[in-house]
């Protein structure tokens, strides 16, 4: 920086001359010029300059060794975006190639107004949203820097917002989150996925990243020490077995240690790659032989061994990874890849740029970039087989998603599909009409449920008929046969086709039974119709027969109207369980432990105190283990949630053909869905066999009540099942 707080620009360009050995950088200097002739005497009030933010754009798209072209439309960038300098000046003094690239980049800004979210976008925004999908994929189609570009802006434009309104904080949170980190992550660009999800997270928990910072940072001279000592010893062992590598400690990304507190509901302390190493060997087959010796060395954790060189990510991304019990017992997480390995997985799509003029590149990593520019010609041809921008949006946050499977056709050939897809699922990845005539389907030789949850390395194979057709129960959300958008558009797509008469029927019938389950009343089905944008009942039933409306948004928007009437409520029962927002204790009193002072979102358990109390411990606290070996019997599964306004406690009748094992199937349906079985009674008709099951439950809201009693409906044998009306509801 010069005295006057401007930036050394001259200073700048030869250090990133040094780094990029780029011969001219007469283009990148005048960008500069250009960004500081307009810089004087406007600089926004409270953020950078957009010189600096111009040059720290370029400094991380020379890190991911972009050309020059992509570093000077990075530092334009700027100032075409807020129009003090246009797309025709750019074409004039820096070419065409650099024109373009700005210009998609400007294009794919529309996809701030991206939802992609599951919700339904009105009708009227549906063609904008559709236009702001297209638009950016085909920017990434035609030059992938483009992605490239604006992820790192995104990531700059982070860094500036941490003096900015909590407001606009969020927004541009949340935006990376759901839209350019899952993007950053399709595309293989890591370090970049990896700041813009610290950042992100920086602002939407302020509290958790700076607890789990805090905790790093407290603990960082043990760990040093720890990995330190970890790192020579492979290193010995690695030298005496001739294999050429390099040992390194691994950085720590905040939010992957938040992503898998929460998900696996574990303390810090349990979180194994807070502790981890990273082995880079030059060939492949010495990958194998690292992994030996460090099974050799300690025990290996088996459930946490993953083999990506072999079973590459859908993203390209090749590594080993295993995570044993190390030096004094300490769990310890290694990733082992070969450098060119390393280094794809560092610059993802980016190496493509990297790796020019080289001669040897490994044939994988070429068919790598490859599949993501696959990926994203993919993503265009969904949209011209799905009808509308709702399922696309929620095909690409799926498809965007590090969670995924590999299955196996019978013909030996891998599908990736989104994690819990089903069978119906594949049938529908495979093709269409294998889905449409889809009856039944066999998991590595057994025939399963067409709602089985698929899983890595399964073989399937799908039962056909050629009078089969698809069920309007794949379209019902909570039944759990379609997981995929593309597929529940397909199915859709069939229904629509249909006899407009046999639609209207059909979706007639369905809403009435539902309601009739529900002991809901429709007192006016034109206002009902005209509450959801419907002109008509008809209409709205059309819709529901053709699978353009779920009933369960019907139901939540007719039970939301009468919540108050719907039956007792959980606060007037226990008013001290929305006070605590502990979920599990009971009537027993509740206390916070000193110990470990909990605070919501922390995985908690609950001890039976001698005052016949329940004190609240965080799950990983040193008093609450001592607590659970000794006294385990007094120990209760606890977790937090108060009650929502919607929640209550509701009757339900059954009835059902009488057999082993029916209550316990429908309990478990109640326990997945977390609600409470307060009380049950049955009782069989000894002539007839049918039994008359009642039950009075607890419920968070009426639609989680409304999704168990669809799927109660859906177990074998059962008949009949309905909630019954508490006595002060009307009708």
């Amino acid at each position: 920086m010069r005295s006057d707080g401007a930036p050394a620009t001259e200073q700048w360009l030869q250090a990133l001359q040094s780094q990029t050995a780029w011969e001219d950088m007469t283009c990148v200097g005048q960008a500069c010029s250009v960004v500081q002739n307009v810089d004087v005497g406007d600089a926004p009030a409270g953020h950078q300059s957009r010189l600096v933010k111009g040059l720290q754009v370029a400094e991380m798209l020379a890190d991911l060794h972009m050309d020059s072209d992509t570093v000077v439309a990075g530092i334009l960038y700027g100032c075409v975006d807020d129009g003090s300098y246009s797309l025709d000046q750019v074409r004039r003094n820096f070419g065409e190639p650099t024109a373009n690239l700005i210009e998609g980049v400007l294009r794919i800004s529309a996809t701030s107004a991206l939802k992609l979210t599951p919700s339904r976008t009105l009708l009227g925004a549906q063609r904008d949203q559709l236009d702001n999908v297209r638009n950016m994929l085909v920017a990434l189609v035609d030059d992938v820097r483009v992605a490239v570009v604006k992820l790192v802006e995104r990531v700059s434009t982070l860094r500036d917002a941490k003096n900015a309104e909590a407001e606009l904080k969020e927004r541009l949170a949340r935006e990376a989150m759901e839209v350019w980190a899952p993007l950053a992550n399709r595309l293989g660009i890591w370090e970049v996925k990896w700041e813009l999800e610290d950042l992100a997270l920086r602002y939407l928990e302020p509290y958790a990243y700076k607890n789990i910072a805090r905790l790093l940072e407290e603990r960082r001279v043990e760990r040093e020490a720890f990995v330190d000592g970890v790192i020579a010893r492979i290193e010995r062992e690695l030298s005496d077995a001739s294999i050429d590598a390099e040992v390194h400690g691994r950085a720590k990304h905040i939010y992957g240690i938040f992503r898998k507190m929460r998900n696996k509901g574990i303390g810090f302390d349990q979180v194994y790659d807070v502790r981890a190493v990273r082995i880079l060997v030059t060939q492949l087959k010495d990958c194998y032989s690292a992994l030996g010796i460090v099974h050799t060395l300690w025990r290996h954790i088996p459930h946490e061994f993953d083999d990506y060189v072999a079973n590459p990510k859908e993203n390209g991304y090749r590594s080993i990874h295993t995570a044993v019990f190390g030096p004094d017992g300490k769990v310890l997480e290694v990733q082992i890849r070969t450098l060119s390995m390393h280094r794809d997985a560092e610059l993802g799509i980016c190496a493509h740029w990297a790796y020019k003029g080289e001669e040897a590149r490994e044939p994988a990593l070429e068919s790598s970039h490859e599949a993501k520019l696959n990926w994203l010609r993919r993503v265009l041809e969904w949209h011209d087989e799905l009808e509308g921008p709702d399922s696309l949006g929620e095909d690409m946050a799926q498809d965007f998603t590090e969670d995924r499977i590999y299955v196996f056709t019978p013909e030996g050939h891998v599908l990736d599909l989104v994690a819990g897809s089903t069978p119906v699922d594949f049938a529908y990845r495979v093709h269409t009409e294998i889905g449409h005539r889809c009856r039944g389907a066999k998991v590595d030789g057994k025939v399963v449920l067409m709602t089985t949850p698929l899983r890595s390395g399964q073989m399937v194979e799908i039962l056909t008929s050629g009078t089969s057709q698809p069920s309007r129960d794949w379209m019902n959300p909570n039944l759990g046969y379609v997981k995929s958008p593309r597929a529940l558009a397909k199915i859709q797509t069939w229904f629509r086709t249909q006899d407009r008469e046999q639609n209207l029927s059909e979706g007639e019938k369905l809403l009435e039974g539902a309601f009739r389950r529900l002991a809901l009343e429709i007192e006016d089905h034109d206002l009902l119709a005209t509450r959801l944008g419907y002109s008509d009942y008809e209409n709205l039933c059309l819709a529901i027969g053709s699978g353009a409306e779920e009933i369960s948004r019907i139901v939540r928007a007719v039970a939301d109207s009468r919540v108050p009437q719907l039956g007792q409520t959980l606060d007037q029962r226990d008013s001290r369980r929305e006070a605590t927002n502990v979920r599990g204790v009971g009537n027993f009193r509740v206390s916070f432990a000193r110990c470990c002072n909990p605070i919501a979102g922390d995985p908690i358990g609950g001890y039976i105190t001698h005052g016949r109390g329940v004190s609240v411990h965080r799950k990983d606290c040193p008093q609450f283990l001592r607590l659970y070996r000794k006294y385990h019997a007094r120990v209760l599964e606890v977790s937090w949630g108060a009650p929502t306004p919607n929640a209550g406690i509701f009757e339900l009748e059954i009835t059902a053909y009488d057999r082993a094992g029916l209550l316990r199937d429908i309990a478990t349906v109640l326990a997945d869905e977390d609600i409470n079985m307060a009380w049950a009674s049955s009782n069989t008709d000894d002539a007839t066999l049918i039994a008359t099951i009642e039950l009075r439950v607890e419920a968070e809201s009426f639609e989680r009540l409304n999704r168990a009693i669809d799927r109660i409906g859906q177990i074998s044998n059962i008949a009949d099942i309905k909630r019954r009306k508490s006595g002060d509801e009307p009708g």
